[in-house]
């Protein structure tokens, strides 16, 4: 029987910053890359994932 390992993430606060702080895109990959690659997963699913917005853009 062959084995699929799914991971499903929450992106929305996954970096535990203040709801003020603006991480870089390179500070949360920084962040991210060695959980994710520890999981091993064949198929991974994030949520919540916001693309950058030009300083005072609306959400």
């Amino acid at each position: 029987m062959t084995q699929i390992r799914i991971a499903t993430f929450n992106l929305e606060n996954f970096d535990e910053t203040l709801p003020t702080a603006r991480p870089s895109l390179a500070e949360r990959i920084t962040l991210m890359k060695p959980q994710i690659t520890r999981l091993r997963a064949d198929i991974a699913c994030f949520q919540e994932v916001h693309p950058a917005r030009a300083e005072g853009a609306a959400r």
